[in-house]
């Protein structure tokens, strides 16, 4: 199931809103090794031709390229869920792919400019992205994201939502808003890849998961303060930190959780400074 939401007047005068992507389902992809290179595992985010069984899609929209150089579209998880990349033992990950939309295809000069991501509910280190994957056609026709290949990362992250924004400045040419679609010059998928040993002949499987959300509730007792989270979330640990947007601030909360009832149960007692909690999954 894919739901997709479109405002192409957000986000103020210089970004054109390319869409709201809620995915639930995910595609897959295992290729193996050939005369070109060696084994390839995708699992993909937005795949437009369904060709890996899941995946969101993007859909038209109006904008005006005269006035307007950037461009965003993001990817989300279903209410109360979130993206995990687990990533292989000796291994790493990295994004990849292209997104694009076109009033008229065709193959054109090109303004080309940076890509940022902007990952929300984060855990873990965020790659980076490219310098030269945003571009708009010089006669307006067409935008997107020629290359949305990411910095590889070896560590585990996760998130609830991603926003790809890409930037290239252009000039005023008098087209005014036009109509732009899916464009069929670009593939429009993004996924997450993983290159395992030339070695490896069969599928290993999927590495990124859509996994539900803990919600953590936080009460005041005479014994301290209480945080707690349903059992169904086993796999979990509770981490805490007294500085929010600090690198690498949170750490584990060693207090050995209760049950009681259908809750896991942390009690710490009240000192300064605050503390902000949040739930990662092992």
């Amino acid at each position: 199931m894919v739901v997709c939401f479109f405002n192409c007047a957000a986000f103020g005068q210089t970004v054109i809103g390319a869409g709201t992507i809620q995915v639930s389902t995910l595609g897959h992809v295992f290729s193996p090794a050939n005369m070109v290179g060696g084994p390839t595992v995708k699992d993909l985010f937005i795949d437009q031709q369904h060709s890996s069984g899941g995946g969101g899609v993007i859909g038209s929209v109006s904008a005006n390229l005269d006035t307007n150089h950037q461009f965003a579209i993001t990817i989300t998880a279903p209410p109360g869920s979130k993206f995990l990349i687990h990533v292989p033992a000796s291994g790493s990950v990295q994004f990849g792919g292209s997104l694009a939309w076109s009033s008229f295809d065709g193959f054109y000069a090109y303004d080309t400019g940076s890509v940022t991501a902007t990952f929300n509910g984060l855990g873990g280190s965020a790659p980076s992205f490219g310098n030269a994957g945003a571009r708009i056609a010089q006669n307006h026709l067409t935008f997107g994201f020629s290359s949305l290949n990411s910095s590889p990362f070896s560590g585990d992250i996760s998130f609830t939502s991603v926003t790809l924004t890409g930037t290239a400045l252009t000039a005023n040419l008098g087209t005014g808003i036009l109509d732009y679609h899916p464009s069929t010059n670009s593939a429009n998928v993004f996924y997450a890849i993983y290159y395992p040993p030339f070695s490896q002949t069969s599928d290993p499987g999927r590495f990124v998961k859509i996994i539900p959300v803990p919600t953590l509730q936080i009460a005041s007792r005479p014994s301290g303060v209480t945080v707690s989270w349903p059992t169904d979330f086993t796999n979990w640990v509770l981490e805490a930190t007294i500085q929010l947007g600090a690198t690498n601030s949170w750490t584990t909360v060693t207090n050995k959780p209760i049950v009681s009832g259908t809750n896991f149960i942390v009690t710490n007692a009240v000192v300064q400074p605050n503390r902000y909690y949040r739930m990662r999954a092992q």
